[in-house]
């Protein structure tokens, strides 16, 4: 009898040292369909640098993720074999999800609750941020490049497709996928829509910026640009209701969409000039150059006024404007550039092969380097 009580507590004892190093190991809390913190055979653990250098944290990650999109809670990361990963700001894993036969191609946060992610193919599907949870997905059949626009119409909001072979706009409704309308094809169309009251606008392959209605997908102008003024950035609406686009030519064009002219025209570049403008205020933007130099201008009703330049970096790789700040990739170093007061915040080199720049909250950013998600101090 003594025998089996000394046995019993002897494994009591086993027990609770087991118990003791599993709890300690593990981490705690854990959410559908991936725990909390824990790390996905995709995503290894976090490596933190030392204090002095200019990156918070970097993991390594596979070549196939998409450029990071910011959401509330966090950073949304997908990738072209199907899989779909919400990282916190430190770094650590909130939930990771597989999706079969999906290779994404970019994804969109719709709203606080739900995030949408396309394939180069036209499958859209949306999910939950909070767990990853698919609520619906939907064959478009469209090849798109671009990540859907959101927009909202009739009070519902909506994400409009924009097909890269043939310029179709595709308009569904948010909350189920269901298709609203589908525009008319025109061609080859390699930058994004954007969407400024009932309209709908893009530039593309044949020298033309088309105006569509968000209502309906109806067709409702174009303006023709010259014929080497192929445009493949984004469009920028001036608060003066007049369009801004770069073009193949090098060229800044002046647009008027009520009465579907040119207005005017300025040389930037000897190269093409596909960047996106940005609002810097009520009367000024900024237009940066593949040359490294970001322009500032006015404009008149017909004209752009000149309003200074800035030689930031031999050239630009990749840039992008994130609540009044500039960010450039030039080769291997990473820039940021206030432009109300045009003032340079940080100039850092995180590593070599940069691309995918994702600013968020603080002054951070996330980007791809030699193979590693890196995660950049704030300035």
């Amino acid at each position: 009898m003594k025998g089996q009580r000394l046995i019993i507590a002897l494994f009591f004892c086993l027990f609770v040292a087991a118990a003791t190093a599993l709890f300690t190991v593990l981490p705690a809390n854990t959410k559908t369909p991936a725990k909390q913190g824990e790390q996905s055979p995709s995503l290894p653990a976090v490596n933190t640098p030392p204090q002095t250098s200019p990156v918070l944290w970097r993991i390594k990650a596979p070549s196939t993720l998409n450029t990071p999109t910011r959401l509330p809670n966090g950073w949304l990361l997908t990738s072209q074999k199907g899989e779909a990963f919400l990282l916190t700001d430190e770094g650590s894993l909130r939930w990771q999800a597989a999706y079969s036969n999906c290779s994404w191609q970019a994804s969109a946060r719709i709203d606080n609750e739900t995030v949408c992610a396309m394939t180069q193919k036209g499958e859209l599907a949306c999910f939950k941020t909070s767990t990853g949870e698919l609520l619906w997905k939907r064959e478009t059949n469209l090849f798109c490049v671009q990540p859907p626009v959101v927009s909202t119409l009739q009070s519902e909001t909506v994400l409009i497709l924009l097909s890269q072979e043939e310029g179709t706009l595709l308009c569904l409704r948010a909350k189920d996928g269901q298709t609203l309308w589908r525009s008319p094809a025109t061609n080859r169309t390699d930058g994004p829509a954007i969407c400024f009251g009932e309209t709908v606008a893009y530039g593309n392959c044949d020298a033309t910026v088309y105006l569509f209605s968000l209502t309906n997908g109806h067709l409702t102008g174009s303006i023709p640009l010259k014929d080497d003024e192929q445009v493949a950035g984004s469009l920028l609406r001036l608060p003066t209701g007049q369009l801004v686009v770069g073009t193949q030519a090098g060229t800044l064009v002046l647009l008027d969409p009520i009465q579907l002219t040119c207005l005017a025209r300025v040389k930037l570049s000897d190269t093409e000039t596909f960047a996106t403008p940005a609002l810097v205020d009520a009367t000024r933007f900024m237009m940066s150059t593949p040359e490294g130099k970001l322009t500032y201008w006015q404009w008149g009703q017909a004209q752009f006024i000149p309003d200074g330049e800035i030689q930031l970096a031999p050239r630009f790789d990749e840039t992008i404007v994130h609540e009044g700040v500039f960010w450039s990739i030039a080769r291997h170093i990473i820039i940021t550039f206030r432009l109300a007061d045009r003032k340079a915040l940080s100039r850092s080199s995180p590593g070599d092969n940069l691309q995918g720049l994702s600013p968020g909250p603080r002054g951070q950013c996330l980007l791809l380097a030699d193979g590693e998600l890196l995660c950049m101090k704030g300035f």
